[in-house]
């Protein structure tokens, strides 16, 4: 049968540990690093082991600015908003 979207969309821990193996400025992601109070460590994990600079996540509509371990920046973007590469709303 045909997987669930959920299913599809997960990372999954070897996948995880695939991702930390990379390099990125920037991680895009759905859900939030540990910045947020509804966060997930993980996020923050994967950030640091890809010496990522800005994090920026939606999922929880919410526009906030902070900062998370080794100074990465993160930008949660407000439903239906579009944010610069600093974080500004436009």
């Amino acid at each position: 049968g045909e997987l669930s979207l959920k299913y599809q969309s997960a990372i999954w821990p070897d996948e995880w540990a695939e991702l930390k193996k990379l390099k990125a400025d920037i991680l895009v992601t759905h859900e939030a690093p540990r910045s947020h109070r509804h966060g997930f460590i993980a996020i923050d994990q994967l950030a640091e082991a890809m010496g990522v600079r800005k994090v920026f996540h939606g999922h929880l509509h919410e526009y906030y600015s902070a900062r998370i371990r080794k100074g990465i920046h993160v930008c949660g973007v407000r439903n239906a908003c579009v944010v610069d590469l600093l974080g500004k709303e436009l």
